[in-house]
């Protein structure tokens, strides 16, 4: 489901637990294309795992594609 949203082009790092018998909690990083806005996209992926899968907690953390790409300077040099 979170493949779906517009915009999205890659989930890892994905994590989820059980706190109790009936709370379920989720925590992902999420890769979004640099054309979509990732407030927008962090909304409607919130959403979607509030109403479709009943999670008591929900934590995602939004990257830019190009972060990903191998050579990225983030990467090669990170800030301190």
């Amino acid at each position: 489901r979170l493949l779906s949203v517009k915009g999205v082009t890659a989930v890892h790092n994905l994590h989820i637990w059980a706190l109790t018998m009936n709370q379920a909690v989720l925590s992902a990083h999420v890769a979004i294309d640099d054309s979509v806005d990732a407030q927008t996209v962090l909304r409607e992926m919130t959403q979607a795992c509030f109403s479709s899968y009943n999670f008591h907690s929900v934590t995602i953390q939004m990257e830019q594609q190009a972060d990903l790409k191998p050579g990225c300077l983030l990467c090669e040099n990170p800030q301190k």
